[in-house]
């Protein structure tokens, strides 16, 4: 079994390449016309289950009052050197 397809693959190896590019030459060429010939929608339908994408929301700042600042240890508010 295993000469006689050893055999013909010997026998027909470049028609069987031939064939396999022949065949995936008319398989792209049918999507290419596929592509061009669909009609264009102008809106494409969004599934009503997949929910739109929100904007992010800016990230809260907080903002501290001074008093608070000043009995955080560590923290210059008038931005001077420590080695004084």
């Amino acid at each position: 079994m295993y000469e006689a397809f050893e055999y013909l693959i010997d026998l027909y190896l470049s028609e069987f390449i031939v064939a396999i590019l022949i065949i995936s030459i008319i398989v792209v060429l049918m999507s290419i016309f596929h592509i061009v010939m669909s009609p264009n929608d102008s809106q494409p339908v969004i599934s009503k289950k997949i929910k739109p994408i929100k904007k992010e929301t800016k990230e809260l700042k907080i903002k501290y009052s001074k008093e608070f600042l000043n009995r955080v240890k560590g923290i210059d508010l008038d931005l001077r050197d420590q080695d004084k």
